[in-house]
């Protein structure tokens, strides 16, 4: 089951179900939250079970030189 909830700093319940699922996917996206408001988030569910974050609208800018390798060969 998923659950999809507001973000940690502005809804006090997303931090009280932090510690009742078994995972967290943590989600950011580029241009709204900063790496401040990530780590200040981050640092809030501490003592809950982050399996990993997801930035979510990621520029493809630059990815040092990955990117035209990969549309090289598969694009």
């Amino acid at each position: 089951i998923i659950i999809d909830a507001p973000p940690v700093q502005s809804c006090a319940e997303t931090l009280s179900m932090a510690h009742m699922v078994d995972g967290i996917l943590f989600l950011a996206m580029e241009g709204v939250a900063t790496i401040e408001n990530i780590q200040e988030a981050l640092n809030l569910l501490l003592d809950a079970n982050v399996l990993g974050l997801i930035y979510n609208n990621a520029s493809v800018d630059d990815f040092g030189g990955y990117d035209s390798y990969y549309h090289t060969k598969y694009g």
